[in-house]
């Protein structure tokens, strides 16, 4: 009967024991999952918030990309390809007053056979994070979105046949002094250019 009861009580104090060190585990295993899990979902959150802009952007113009003065952010290709061109159009309707002397010279750039690529510019606009490696792609999207990186099409004018009519209305060609036939002096006089 002695033996049954230590052999009880010392089960019991066992037990004690392992249900503090069970508490005391349990209580510093709740600390660290308070502490940790907000972190962890913080991380979680970041990664899938950087998955979802990455899918979002993955046939778009990243944002802050632009085409001259146009903005490109959400565009595919060939969506910037039609904003471009809607927007360029109306230009080539426009003809350019240039006024010397109270003379009115017009040039209109749609006669001028005028010509505008935006293709060049629109790829090295998508190129732009979308290339290379994981960090040039990193680099790039960051590029775009903190410098805001501006791609020119190639516009090409081919107006001297228009420029040519105003060139000899305004050419006057420079005079050295010189002496008349009375040995009067005949001031020197400038000539005057059109700037090509």
């Amino acid at each position: 009967f002695d033996y049954s009861i230590k052999v009880v009580f010392f089960i019991r104090l066992l037990s004690i024991i392992l249900q503090k060190s069970y508490n005391t585990a349990m209580s510093k295993l709740k600390y660290k999952l308070r502490i940790s899990l907000p972190i962890f979902l913080f991380f979680i959150l970041i990664i899938l918030s950087l998955a979802t802009f990455e899918i979002i952007f993955q046939d778009k113009f990243f944002p802050g990309v632009y085409t001259g003065d146009t903005n490109l952010t959400f565009l595919t290709k060939p969506e910037a390809m039609q904003v471009l061109s809607a927007k360029l159009q109306p230009r080539l309707n426009q003809t350019l007053d240039f006024t010397y002397q109270n003379q009115i010279f017009k040039i209109t750039l749609q006669d001028s056979n005028t010509t505008i690529n935006a293709t060049q510019a629109l790829d090295q606009a998508f190129t732009l994070g979308h290339s290379g490696s994981t960090l040039e792609q990193i680099r790039g999207q960051l590029i775009a979105i903190f410098k805001r990186p501006t791609f020119n099409p190639n516009i090409n004018l081919y107006l001297d046949s228009q420029i040519q009519p105003i060139y000899d209305v305004i050419y006057k060609s420079p005079q050295n002094a010189s002496l008349d036939a009375n040995l009067n002096l005949i001031p020197a006089s400038a000539g005057v250019e059109l700037d090509k």
